[in-house]
């Protein structure tokens, strides 16, 4: 950039006209505006000169964009193709659209679409729009955020569902890096968020997730998750949800019986009978602390020396001593309770002992710990967002949300939504030359800077400043 007396008048004369800071702001976020614009209609004129063959322009058409320097006015030529060549019922197309991967009939784009999305699972979404709104972006409605977090969520589900069925249907393994790893966790909860349908009192949004282990985060008391990865669904029934966890598993691992599988779950049937349908090799735990907590509620003061029984290894001890003590309940309601716990235990016997006791003697078992971040996780990841604050959703609005928390918790949010919503009506790779810095950059970006006019002086300060000489290196 240039560091010559000239440069240092400009900014002189800048500051000259600059009350402040937030005027300064303020300032080169117009001119941030009018430039995009400026490149917009430089762009549309380049795709002009450079259009497939057999397409012809009839016209402009105008629509407004909102972004994070302000809404913009897009004005860009729309293309048909030659009459002799034109298909029945053939649409026309905007190549400046297809070009920029600019979605139809969305007004919000870029990266204040992203942080719309992402404001939304954190928030309602009226306070995302009075957020986005009192942070300068503009109004947009909680309704027309409301469709964008539905839109969104809609094609993951979609996405998630083509997977599931390519494996299942087809035998295609979902394409992804897959890690070897001698043994996998798995934890697996469900919630019951609050329904708009006058039907259904509640829906259960179930929650997978799976880590490789332990490791420590700072001290050896401050333990985390390694490689924590959570998936959702609101699909009924376990076989839905455990097929599209199973694809989501094959994305990262590889799944063999060489790879010992711990699942821990409380009671539900999805968890603990389904699971062995698609993990026949797994070791299925019914979770500690719903167990320890029921036998407490069944049994009161007895509870602790027949946790400790299990503890030892002791199942079947454990399970007759129960079973003794079921007419001894003070109501005939505790003693129904006594006999619908024991009546369930005896169901999943298997499911009793902690998994460390029937780890295969190949695997390590030093830096193993207790299960149960379940809970934790489904408090964190979705009660906060979903059903706290006496929220009613939709079933699709429910399952749109839980799929971008999901892409969330993953870190993968923003990387969806640049992929979701690029089709378009052609390959613009194939018929358009690419959009590249040509060699007259400098002139191509003095011609854009004419928009600016020069009558004042801090609007020549500025363009002294943003058209400086480069030289390349």
């Amino acid at each position: 950039m240039r560091s010559d007396g000239a440069s240092i008048a400009s900014v002189s004369n800048l500051l000259q006209d600059v009350e402040d800071f937030k005027s300064l702001e303020e300032l080169c976020i117009g001119l941030a505006k009018c430039f995009l614009e400026k490149c917009l209609e430089e762009l549309d004129e380049y795709l002009l000169k450079n259009k497939p063959k057999g397409y012809i322009c009839v016209g402009f058409r105008e629509r407004t964009l909102q972004t994070r320097v302000g809404d913009i006015r897009l004005r860009r030529r729309f293309y048909v193709r030659a009459t002799k060549k034109r298909r029945r019922g053939e649409k026309g197309r905007f190549l400046l659209d297809e070009a920029l991967k600019i979605p139809a009939r969305k007004s919000i784009v870029g990266g204040l679409l992203k942080l719309a999305v992402s404001l939304s699972t954190r928030l309602p979404f009226r306070g995302v729009s009075e957020v986005l709104e009192e942070a300068g972006f503009g109004y947009i409605s909680h309704q027309m955020i409301h469709n964008i977090v539905k839109e969104y969520g809609k094609r993951q589900i979609e996405h998630v569902d083509s997977l599931r069925k390519g494996l299942f249907l087809e035998g295609k393994e979902p394409a992804g890096k897959k890690e070897k790893v001698p043994i996998l966790f798995i934890e697996a909860d469900g919630v019951h968020v609050n329904s708009q349908e006058t039907n259904n009192r509640s829906m259960e949004i179930k929650l997978g997730a799976v880590h490789e282990g332990w490791e420590e985060n700072g001290n050896k008391k401050n333990r985390r998750l390694k490689n924590l990865r959570v998936f959702m669904s609101l699909n009924k029934g376990g076989d839905a949800f455990w097929e599209e966890f199973m694809v989501q598993l094959l994305k990262h691992y590889e799944i063999n019986e060489n790879v010992v599988i711990v699942v821990n779950g409380d009671g539900a049937e999805w968890i603990q009978r389904k699971v062995k349908e698609y993990f026949p090799q797994a070791i299925v735990q019914i979770d500690r602390f719903h167990l320890i907590r029921d036998v407490y509620r069944a049994f009161g003061s007895d509870a602790k020396k027949l946790i400790e029984i299990l503890n030892d290894g002791g199942v079947t001890t454990f399970l007759d001593t129960l079973e003794s003590l079921e007419c001894q309940g003070a109501t005939p309601k505790a003693r129904l309770r006594r006999k619908q716990l024991v009546g369930f235990l005896r169901r999943y016997e298997e499911h009793l002992l902690d998994y460390r006791l029937r780890l295969p003697e190949h695997i390590d078992k030093s830096g193993l710990y207790g299960m149960g971040a379940a809970e934790t996780l489904v408090d964190k990841k979705l009660a906060n967002r979903m059903k706290k604050r006496g929220m009613r959703w939709s079933r699709s609005g429910a399952h749109s949300m839980a799929v971008l928390l999901m892409l969330k918790s993953n870190k993968q949010l923003f990387s969806w939504l640049d992929e979701a919503f690029l089709s378009v009506p052609t390959n613009p790779r194939k018929e358009l030359k690419k959009y590249t810095n040509r060699s007259t950059s400098g002139e191509w970006l003095q011609k854009s800077l004419a928009i600016i006019s020069t009558s004042r002086p801090w609007q020549k300060a500025l363009m002294n400043i943003v058209t400086p000489k480069f030289e390349i290196i």
